[in-house]
């Protein structure tokens, strides 16, 4: 893949029959304070998909809002923390780049708890991009 800039990644959380519950449209990227990041070769990067604070599960994300402060137009980026409430089965890992095409297939994630802790799974889609 050719290093591929201002990538966003966006976490799309399903309930048990598929449908959208909640969604992080800017999630954060490890050690990284920004809503977009560089994709380079033989580089890695992590996308942040849960967390856990107490018992409580979230993902931190980013969003952008005008700002005029300085008396030219531009934006605040700002970080945020959505908070998981109830039974989410499912997350499903879109990477988008900015013209909103995807850069890759939607990686699905069975969500889970081992041990007491959460856990997510990847299931691999196939050809047709159904998860298997």
């Amino acid at each position: 893949m050719p290093p591929t800039r201002d990538v966003v990644a966006q976490v799309i959380f399903k309930d048990a029959k598929g449908l959208e519950v909640r969604e992080a449209s800017r999630t954060g990227w490890l050690n990284h304070n920004f809503d977009t990041i560089d994709l380079i070769m033989n580089q890695t990067q992590c996308v942040i998909l849960l967390m856990q604070k107490d018992a409580h599960l979230f993902v931190p994300y980013y969003r952008r809002e005008p700002d005029r402060s300085s008396g030219f137009p531009g934006e605040s980026i700002i970080s945020d923390e959505l908070e998981l409430q109830g039974s989410i089965p499912t997350a499903e890992l879109r990477l988008i780049v900015r013209d909103q095409n995807l850069l890759i297939r939607p990686v699905i994630f069975d969500l889970l708890y081992e041990n007491g802790l959460p856990v997510a799974r990847a299931k691999f889609a196939n050809a047709e991009g159904y998860a298997q």
